[in-house]
């Protein structure tokens, strides 16, 4: 937990000297964070041959290890090659890539078909994005009620930007009953994984607890 902190911090660090923007920032920690487990994947199984592929993406994504200079188009190809095989974990590297044009053009559909890919082999962050493209209705029909379900899978997983979603649709009802008391316990749940969006709801929903918070 202490070497995961480490990494998060100092990539924090090295974006803002880079002036690489938030959702970089985000993208960029739980990439180096996933490629630290890359050579003890539970995907590095005969089911998975793929797995050095997509760890080859992970390092041209990232640019650390020695001989994988950073570069986004060849992390890009080797995604699609292990993704092509069936690799989960590559399946959602391509699917970012294609959201966020990483490596290639921009595109949402194609974004949605691997993420789904993902998501269907129970990989959180996947689960997670696809709950966010069905709630903001983006190259879907919005649907509140598979968003939560997304939502609450990712955070069987402990994602905290799904705690933080689960307490949002708890707090509109969106996909689940009213509940603030709900909302809240989700909120507190993503705040103690560091989400910034988490603890500013609070601060609104609890002025008084959290008015001499930092």
């Amino acid at each position: 937990m202490n070497v995961i902190i480490f990494f998060t911090i100092s990539i924090f660090a090295l974006s803002s000297a880079l002036k690489i923007s938030a959702q970089d920032t985000i993208y960029t920690t739980r990439t180096w964070i996933i490629e630290r487990e890359a050579p003890k994947s539970k995907y590095k199984t005969p089911d998975y041959p793929a797995h050095d592929i997509y760890t080859e993406g992970m390092y041209y994504s990232s640019g650390t290890k020695k001989g994988f200079e950073r570069n986004p188009k060849k992390a890009f190809e080797k995604y699609i090659e292990a993704a092509n095989q069936g690799h989960p974990l590559a399946q959602y590297q391509l699917g970012s890539c294609y959201y966020f044009g990483r490596g290639t053009d921009k595109d949402k559909k194609k974004a949605f078909k691997y993420w789904e890919l993902s998501a269907q082999a129970n990989v959180a962050e996947a689960q997670y994005h696809l709950g966010e493209m069905y709630y903001n209705g983006e190259e879907i029909k919005r649907n509140y009620n598979t968003a939560f379900e997304l939502f609450s899978k990712s955070a069987e997983q402990g994602n905290p930007n799904a705690y933080y979603m689960i307490g949002v649709c708890y707090l509109e009802g969106h996909g689940v009953e009213k509940s603030k008391d709900n909302a809240i316990t989700y909120l507190k749940k993503a705040e103690k994984k560091a989400n910034r969006k988490a603890r500013q709801k609070l601060k609104e929903l609890l002025p008084d607890e959290y008015k001499n918070k930092k």
